[in-house]
C-alpha cells in the first residue's frame, strides 16, 4: 500500500537495533532454559526456531522496505 510505512534511514537503524536486542534476549533465555533442562537439546528446539523466525522475518521486512526507499 503506497504510503503505509513511511521508513526513513534512521528509523530503519532504530528497527535494526530493537530486532538485534530482541534476538540476544532470546538467545540468552534458550540458552538458560537448555541449562535448566539438563543442556537437552529437544527442550530448545521450538524455542529456537521461534527466535530465528523472528530475526529473519525482520530481515526480509528490511530487505522489503530497504528497496522502497
Amino acid at each position: 500500500m503506497d504510503g503505509f510505512a513511511f521508513e526513513t534511514n534512521m528509523l530503519l537503524g532504530a528497527d535494526l537495533m530493537i530486532s538485534v536486542c530482541d534476538l540476544l534476549g532470546d538467545v540468552i533465555l534458550v540458552y538458560r532454559c537448555w541449562v535448566m533442562w539438563g543442556r537437552s537439546y529437544w527442550v530448545v528446539v521450538l524455542p529456537g526456531l521461534s527466535a530465528a523466525a523472528g530475526f529473519g522475518k525482520f530481515v526480509y521486512s528490511l530487505l522489503y522496505v530497504g528497496t522502497e526507499l
